[in-house]
């Protein structure tokens, strides 16, 4: 008998902030032209000499110097080398990863209403790194970045709406934050509008408009747009039903560590719809999902038993193939 895929459309709820150091105007200029002015105590040179350290550009990369620089600039109230700090402090870089000192130097970003700061900074009280938890708190800083119309901070905040997080939940609000996060290109934001259209939240249901959005977000690779927009083409929901076509999709989320996307394609070659059938790469597929997701045991029970010992052994080899070199790289080398 054939398997069943799983649909999931939750929507994204993780915190979207910036993860790089910011970059203005004259930074491309070299090292040698900052330094003695950074020497002098230039606080915009001082920023400068600390990204040509941390890109790498006349000099060899350097975070540890980097972060040495910025701080300069930044004690002397520089907004951008206050942020860069933070990030560096959060995505331990230069410096061992410190939470309290992140948020500190977001916060001093943000009180000059620096975008990118208040929208980290928000993250930070939503999930309580190194502050407090404090959804109120989050939604005040994500608001004043959405008032400057930052893409990340309307999705973030769309998501406080939606799972109602400091505020009454409002899945009219959310929607509408997530069509300006979305209509700027935000990959998160376009994939929440496809869930929302797909689920009726906040807006009437629409397929042919959950599969518009979902096909924005998959193209930028969005593994969880590119997931829900295969089972789209299974159900033929918004689209043509077409199997190979859904497979193509869940390829790519597959390749991406997505476990749904991993149990369809398996159930794909499972039922041979999309693919040739094959009950090797199957199981293989199946059992890399049940290793992220326990409820996909009944599936792989299933499969198991239509299989022999020989197959099984061959299975689970071709999974641990897929988990080191990549499914992608794995099922071709099958397929050859």
């Amino acid at each position: 008998s054939l398997l069943s895929m799983v649909a999931i459309t939750a929507l994204a709820t993780d915190s979207k902030t910036e993860t790089s150091v910011a970059r203005r105007g004259d930074y491309l200029i070299s090292s040698a032209t900052f330094r003695p002015l950074a020497e002098r105590g230039s606080a915009n040179a001082q920023y400068n000499l600390g990204l040509t350290y941390y890109e790498g550009r006349s000099v060899s990369k350097n975070y540890s110097q980097a972060l040495a620089w910025f701080r300069k600039a930044a004690m002397q109230g520089d907004m951008v080398a206050q942020f860069n700090l933070g990030v560096m402090y959060e995505y331990n870089q230069g410096a061992p990863k410190n939470y309290a000192k992140a948020s500190k130097w977001y916060q001093k970003a943000a009180a000059q209403d620096y975008v990118n700061a208040e929208n980290n900074l928000g993250a930070m009280f939503r999930d309580g790194l190194g502050v407090r938890k404090n959804y109120n708190q989050a939604i005040a800083w994500y608001e004043r970045a959405v008032a400057q119309g930052d893409a990340k901070a309307q999705y973030n905040l769309g998501v406080m709406y939606e799972k109602g997080w400091g505020v009454q939940q409002n899945y009219a609000s959310a929607f509408a934050l997530f069509r300006k996060s979305a209509a700027q290109g935000d990959a998160g934001g376009e994939f929440n509008l496809g869930v929302m259209y797909d689920r009726g939240l906040g807006v009437r249901q629409d397929y042919t408009q959950a599969s518009v959005w979902y096909q924005k977000a998959a193209t930028q690779d969005y593994a969880w747009a590119q997931s829900n927009l295969g089972l789209l083409y299974v159900s033929g929901h918004g689209v043509p039903k077409n199997y190979t076509q859904a497979m193509v999709w869940f390829r790519k989320a597959s390749q991406q560590g997505d476990a749904v996307a991993q149990d369809s394609l398996g159930v794909g070659y499972y039922n041979g719809q999309g693919v040739p059938q094959d009950i090797i790469a199957a199981f293989a597929l199946i059992k890399l999902a049940e290793l992220k997701d326990r409820s996909y045991s009944s599936q792989l029970s299933t499969i198991r038993s239509a299989m022999t010992s020989t197959q099984i052994e061959a299975g689970l080899a071709l999974a641990l193939k897929m988990k080191r070199d990549g499914v992608l790289e794995a099922l071709a080398e099958n397929e050859r």
